[in-house]
């Protein structure tokens, strides 16, 4: 695998994928555009500001749109971009890793050192 170093954007994907909530929108509007109230729902801890500082943040980066339907009481969607869509298909491995030994880096977290 050759360096990441001096690759344009390579900082900002860090900097992305670091984000607390980034990646669990990815993968709850990988199904689809979703509310906000339904994004809230399936992320248990965000707050509601969390959750729109990071849509826009998303939004700002060209990776969740949102949508505005002009009706009585408006509705608000988001979705994900076709570019947000690629990095979804190339985190599901890590996200596989993840799952498979999340518990075993968390056992290394508490061991005191």
């Amino acid at each position: 695998m050759k360096s990441l170093v001096g690759v344009p954007g390579a900082g900002r994907v860090v900097k992305l994928l670091s984000d607390k909530w980034a990646i669990p929108l990815f993968v709850l509007l990988q199904g689809g555009a979703k509310r906000h109230a339904e994004l809230r729902r399936g992320m248990p801890g965000v707050s509601q500001r969390m959750l729109t500082k990071t849509l826009r943040s998303l939004e700002r980066r060209g990776l969740v749109v949102r949508r505005v339907h002009h009706q009585t009481p408006p509705k608000v969607e988001y979705s994900l971009t076709p570019l947000a869509r690629s990095l979804n298909r190339a985190m599901g491995p890590v996200c596989r890793w993840i799952e498979r030994y999340g518990i075993e880096l968390e056992r290394f977290e508490k061991t005191p050192t």
